[in-house]
């Protein structure tokens, strides 16, 4: 969700970056995509646990 106010507000900014990351192989793609995931989780789960004190 907050990456899309990045690519709202600085578009010029994203355009390389995006055109960049088609030029990666797949595999680098998915490690990313998977990493993002994990991190994701990880935060919901430490807010969700904070949230509960």
């Amino acid at each position: 969700m907050l990456e899309r106010l990045g690519t709202m507000r600085f578009p010029q900014a994203w355009r390389p970056i995006i055109l960049a990351m088609t030029q990666l192989p797949d595999a680098t793609l998915r490690r990313f995509g998977g990493g993002i995931v994990v991190s994701v989780c990880v935060i919901y789960y430490i807010f969700c646990r904070h949230a509960k004190r």
